[in-house]
């Protein structure tokens, strides 16, 4: 699996997170996990749509257009949920629950993906 960084302008914001790009990896996403396993993230691409089923954990979801903006913002979704498509969502961000607004993440605000490694 792909490892990115997620910078707010040039600012490092979430270190080592991993990219579900293929079908398989964004099926499996976070289910059947109970932490995100020494990783910050998981950016599903592309993705407008996203459910918390078989997840033992509560995240959070940015959601973010083509152009990586964030146009919405889903804080602190319980396990067991679906939720609604996002208009114009192109990615998700699935964070550990309360990280986007410990990091500030707000929508308008444009985030960036530099690929560090693969794993």
């Amino acid at each position: 699996m792909k490892i990115g960084n997620v910078y707010i302008g040039s600012l490092l914001i979430f270190e080592k997170i991993r990219i579900a790009d293929t079908f398989f990896r964004r099926f499996m996403g976070l289910m059947g996990k109970k932490s995100f396993d020494g990783f910050s993230g998981l950016l599903l691409l592309p993705c407008d749509q996203i459910h918390t089923f078989f997840m033992k954990m509560n995240i959070d979801a940015v959601y973010l257009d083509h152009n990586m903006k964030v146009i919405s913002v889903m804080p602190c979704i319980d396990t067991g949920k679906i939720m609604p498509k996002v208009k114009n969502a192109r990615s998700v961000l699935e964070l550990p629950e309360g990280m986007a607004d410990k990091y500030g993440i707000r929508t308008g605000d444009i985030l960036s993906v530099m690929r560090a490694a693969t794993e």
